[in-house]
């Protein structure tokens, strides 16, 4: 979820609402693989979220899906079911997948807490401190679900 988080700066919400049959109609761009997330913050107004994996990440995701996933107890197929479950079956809400971020930050002995927010803001100021590029920061604002 932190290499997710990283890559995309998408809100919690995106990665805490992907279901399964987001993950499967997954579309190939190239080596990466493009997951559309239909239910999220921002829908209304930007459509899907964008979520871009690496072939790498994307094949570690659906190895998750079918052997840790596939064990917890409540689990089901129901392509509605989201990827990221806690370990009752219950789907995980935006807060729990930012607890996820800073446990890892913390257990990898990195200082200070990090969540999603804080690699959205990061990600926007890198961009914009270092890129004129007004065709760069559209692909930030659109990656990311923001108004230009």
């Amino acid at each position: 979820m932190v290499e997710i988080s990283i890559d995309n700066a998408n809100r919690a919400g995106a990665l805490a609402n992907m279901n399964l049959e987001d993950l499967n109609k997954a579309t190939k761009l190239g080596d990466e693989s493009v997951i559309l997330v239909r239910e999220h913050k921002t829908v209304a107004t930007h459509g899907p979220a964008r979520i871009i994996l690496s072939s790498k990440l994307y094949s570690w995701i659906t190895i998750f899906v079918r052997e840790v996933r596939s064990k917890v107890a409540g689990e089901t197929k129901s392509s509605s079911e989201r990827v990221f479950i806690s370990l009752s079956g219950e789907a995980l809400g935006s807060n729990q997948i930012n607890k996820a971020i800073k446990s890892v930050w913390k257990k990898a002995g990195m200082k200070g807490s990090l969540s999603s927010t804080l690699i959205r803001k990061s990600a926007v100021s890198k961009v914009h401190t270092s890129s004129h590029s007004n065709e760069e920061q559209g692909n930030l604002a659109d990656l990311m679900a923001h108004i230009i």
